[in-house]
């Protein structure tokens, strides 16, 4: 889904209010889905999950921006200095908010923010990015918006030779159960979706329960190393 249609969200959450729900809980994967539900003015207590939220909707979150910068603060550790991005659509709140995680850690190093590229979130368009990376490889590391396109970026790379982590690291962001099974294994950016999950129902228990004003809550992220970084071979 690339884009929001207020007809489509008044459609599910009149659905939810004709069953005479206590709460809703929202996924916002872009911008234009919290502008929505503010205008909306529900009856009901409504967590945007996914979201910081709004002074008028509850959000949580797992903090895209501090996960990016996980990765890339790892890359600099072990010496890189040229560290690429591939990036989720700008639209989604994920992909703007994981690329300004990338540029910010590596502005703090005074590296250079030049290297990204835009994919969809698809292990299709990792596959393609990572095919023209390959035929002139300019980075030593890769920041990969998600663990999807990581996968079709290490196909790629495979089939041109191109060894991770020999030639160039490779982080993911997600952490999918197969991540582990890649090949290499790959070094990625766990997000706590049960802990997510636990947090935006506290949220929505006690606005239910005690009207409770708005609230937010951010769930930290971890960086999980396994064997697709590794020292630039020119260290």
């Amino acid at each position: 889904m690339r884009e929001v249609s207020r007809d489509a969200i008044s459609k599910a959450v009149g659905h939810f209010m004709d069953q005479a729900v206590d709460g809703i809980a929202v996924l916002v994967p872009h911008s234009d889905t919290l502008a929505v539900l503010e205008q909306m003015n529900l009856p009901v207590p409504v967590v945007a999950v996914g979201s910081a939220g709004s002074a008028s909707v509850s959000g949580a979150m797992v903090d895209q921006r501090a996960g990016a910068r996980l990765a890339v603060e790892h890359l600099i550790k072990e010496g890189h200095r040229q560290i690429g991005h591939i990036a989720g659509p700008p639209d989604w709140t994920d992909g703007a908010e994981r690329a300004a995680g990338w540029r910010a850690a590596l502005r703090e190093a005074g590296l250079d923010e030049s290297l990204l590229v835009e994919g969809d979130w698809s292990a299709g368009s990792g596959y393609a990015i990572g095919r023209g990376l390959a035929s002139g490889l300019r980075a030593t590391a890769i920041f990969v918006g998600n663990d999807q396109m990581a996968l079709g970026v290490l196909r790629a790379f495979t089939e041109a030779g191109v060894k991770v982590p020999d030639d160039v690291s490779v982080v993911g962001f997600d952490d999918r159960p197969e991540a582990g099974y890649f090949t290499p294994p790959l070094t990625t950016v766990r997000q706590d979706f049960e802990e997510l999950g636990r947090r935006c129902m506290d949220i929505m228990l006690a606005e239910i329960e005690s009207g409770a004003a708005v609230s937010s809550t951010v769930v930290p992220p971890q960086l999980v190393l396994r064997a697709s970084t590794a020292a630039p071979a020119s260290a």
